[in-house]
């Protein structure tokens, strides 16, 4: 139609690459923030910017996660994301605003009549799984990174 906007978000328009800081004082270098999650990165960049006033408060919650080139990157930025996960759940201003958002992905929001049948229990099998998830991520990540 006339004066529609289309985005084709299909295309790997990102490519493995060094990361820098999200927050360097007046700047903002969006990033991944969790993995393969773009939209939610930078609707949590965005919310991070207005919530708080340290850079390395922001950037130790904003910390960018690179676009996957090999299949080797899958654990390392897997065990990233679970990190970031972690950062996000124990930082209490954030942790609510992550629960309502509509991008999360996790279905666990509290406003509108609150979680959904069954998650709480999906919730509470996800917080059980988390650290033998992490463990097992670490070791492959470890053991690709041993020299042969």
């Amino acid at each position: 139609m006339p004066g529609d906007l289309y985005v084709d978000c299909t295309a790997k328009a990102f490519g493995r690459r060094i990361s820098e800081p999200v927050f360097d004082r007046d700047r903002i270098t969006l990033q991944p923030a969790r993995a393969w999650r773009m939209s939610f990165s930078a609707a949590v960049i965005g919310h991070v910017e207005a919530a708080y006033d340290d850079d390395a408060i922001k950037n130790r919650l904003c910390v960018p996660i690179p676009a996957p080139d090999v299949t080797a990157d899958w654990p390392r930025d897997m065990l990233a994301d679970l990190q970031t996960g972690q950062r996000w759940a124990s930082d209490k201003a954030l942790r609510p605003w992550i629960a309502d958002h509509g991008l999360t992905g996790a279905g666990f929001a509290t406003t509108g009549g609150g979680p959904g049948p069954g998650a709480v229990q999906i919730h509470e099998r996800l917080k059980e799984a988390r650290p033998g998830a992490e463990a097992n991520l670490t070791q492959l990540v470890d053991d690709h990174d041993q020299p042969q």
